[in-house]
């Protein structure tokens, strides 16, 4: 039978965005019926503020830190609550009344308040939703979680941590995996060092050039791809001084069409990015992170030796060359979760 689904996301934060784009797909394809409510489209001068949060997480993560520390307490939550409610719930209300869903999804934390604004002034004839992009639970997440019906989680190690903050919930939190359609989940037998790829958003020159020159130096791989991914003055400088023939540059990729071929990835590590890499048995080597962000993805993918950070340059190319056969293959699979879409769907 056919369902109103309502999904509220915040789009230029990619793994909001990129789980609602997931949901949403699979669900049209289901025959339901889908909205999209994204917060970013309310926001006035939402272009810089999403310059500003770039240069916040990424060039002066120290000011992020203050940002998050400050957010996970609940006197903020209560600033945050009456914030969203001011800004946003005339025109979330008045789309919510308009739409009547059947189900409500949230990919972003804050949207319970919008909720919660809702349901106190309109009661609530809708089951809700909030798929956890985060594997830290952090209390945005679960602050008023009194009309929160069900939480989805990325694994059953968060699942056990959320527990320990929602002790009479644990019923309701589901570890499902990240929100991927299953035709881009790949078993491979092995892992191989043969295709390397790196994404070059956040690298740092020196860093880059001296990896490069040390693969360089190796015979094992077939094949070393260098995508831009927002780093064009570095992009630029290894094209002009790198000339080996198994080096490709290209500016983008569709990467979740191209993973199946790949071994290893050398990025920043990105959530929805990470996800992807696990779906497709791709090991994650990530030279930085933005702290108080993506320090819980790394948690991840070193719990379950799926990948690992460092800047150590000989770290890298030794595991490259002769590290990768010591990975077990099991391990992606104690994760991924190749039904994780249809799963939330048919929770209802």
């Amino acid at each position: 039978m056919s369902k109103k689904y309502l999904l509220l996301t915040a789009s230029y934060w990619w793994w909001h965005n990129s789980a609602k784009d997931w949901l949403k797909n699979y669900l049209e394809s289901q025959w339901h019926q889908v909205m999209v409510f994204d917060i970013v489209e309310y926001i006035r001068y939402s272009k810089s503020t999403q310059f500003f949060y770039q240069i916040f997480a990424e060039k002066i993560p120290v000011i992020w830190e203050i940002i998050f520390k400050t957010f996970n307490t609940k006197i903020l939550n209560v600033f945050l609550k009456y914030s969203m409610r001011f800004q946003f719930s005339k025109k979330f209300n008045k789309q919510l009344s308009q739409y009547e869903p059947d189900v409500v999804i949230a990919s972003y934390f804050a949207y319970q308040y919008l909720v919660w604004d809702y349901v106190e002034k309109n009661g609530k004839n809708f089951v809700f939703w909030v798929f956890v992009t985060d594997n830290f639970v952090s209390i945005p997440w679960y602050y008023d979680d009194k009309y929160i019906d069900k939480f989805f989680v990325i694994d059953s190690i968060t699942k056990a941590n959320f527990s320990k903050y929602l002790v009479d919930r644990s019923d309701d939190i589901v570890d499902t995996f990240f929100p991927i359609d299953s035709k881009y989940f790949v078993d491979k037998s092995r892992l191989d060092n043969k295709n390397i790829t790196l994404l070059l958003s956040g690298f740092k020159d020196d860093f880059t050039i001296k990896l490069l020159e040390k693969i360089s130096e190796k015979y094992f791989y077939d094949k070393v791809t260098i995508i831009k991914w927002r780093n064009n003055h570095l992009y630029k400088k290894l094209k002009s001084h790198f000339s080996n023939k198994k080096f490709v540059f290209t500016d983008y990729v569709d990467l979740k069409n191209e993973l199946k071929d790949i071994d290893v990835c050398i990025t920043k590590p990105g959530w929805a990015l990470v996800c992807e890499c696990i779906a497709q048995d791709v090991f994650v080597i990530s030279p930085f992170f933005i702290k108080w962000q993506e320090k819980w993805n790394i948690d991840l993918l070193e719990n379950y030796n799926l990948g690992f950070y460092t800047n150590n340059v000989n770290r890298i190319v030794d595991f490259l060359e002769s590290g990768y056969m010591e990975v077990d293959m099991k391990n992606f699979a104690r994760v991924k979760k190749s039904e994780s879409v249809s799963r939330i769907v048919e929770s209802l």
